[in-house]
């Protein structure tokens, strides 16, 4: 998807510089300088964009939908009482994902609770294909 972005800036800063140059050449002296303002501020929407996403990953900024997608495979699980947490942070172009389960009142023993683990992070995983590890 930012490649994409990418290529399609280069093309409309391409295409507003033609049209400066193109209306320099054919004695719209003013359109060359009133294309170059907005070539500049292309690249400094970009560049703002790109600094706004790198400084989300650096604080460890979560996606809601996430969240929320950890919490209902979490609790879709039977044996799940309740969800206390739920966190996801970005680790490159994935996600890891915490959560904090109340088993419920028949997960007596060590081996259970384990089992619920596993259960809960399969569903999980399998909801969110994005999360490499949970």
């Amino acid at each position: 998807i930012a490649n994409a972005k990418h290529h399609r800036s280069d093309v409309w800063s391409s295409v507003v510089a033609i049209i400066g140059i193109v209306g320099a050449r054919l004695g719209i002296r003013t359109l060359d300088p009133i294309a170059a303002l907005v070539v500049a501020g292309m690249v400094l929407k970009m560049g703002l964009e790109i600094a706004a996403d790198a400084l989300g990953q650096l604080t460890d900024t979560t996606d809601d939908s996430i969240v929320a997608s950890v919490r209902k495979a979490a609790r879709s699980v039977p044996g799940t009482t309740s969800i206390t947490g739920a966190r996801a942070r970005a680790m490159g172009s994935h996600w890891l994902v915490e959560v904090e389960v109340i088993p419920d009142a028949y997960i007596v023993s060590a081996s259970a609770a384990d089992h619920l683990a596993a259960c809960i992070q399969r569903a999980v995983m399998e909801a969110v294909p994005e999360a490499t590890e949970c």
